[in-house]
């Protein structure tokens, strides 16, 4: 059964940083794949994943959708059996 996490993120940098890290090590336990849906972020969100988390999956979203639309878009693009919607506060111990 394939499980994708994904993390809708707008100008979510800081938040990123501190919590995504947790997120990537618990999903590599289980063989899940990480997603940022990034909604249109312009604080530097997309260059600071490219960096420090380049295999990661993101979604840029080139206008700003709102979290439900930003949502929806990634969920119909991802392949697995289970989708664990996860906000960019959540820190995963």
């Amino acid at each position: 059964m394939r499980t994708a996490v994904v993390i809708p993120s707008f100008n979510g940098r800081e938040l990123l940083a501190r919590n995504l890290p947790g997120v990537v090590q618990a999903a590599r336990l289980v063989g899940a794949t990480v997603t940022v849906a990034d909604d249109a972020s312009v604080d530097g969100t997309l260059s600071w994943l490219a960096s420090a988390h380049p295999s990661n999956n993101t979604i840029p979203s080139a206008v700003r959708l709102g979290f439900a639309r930003n949502c929806n878009r990634v969920f119909s693009s991802i392949e697995a059996d289970i989708v664990v919607l996860l906000n960019s506060d959540v820190d995963v111990d």
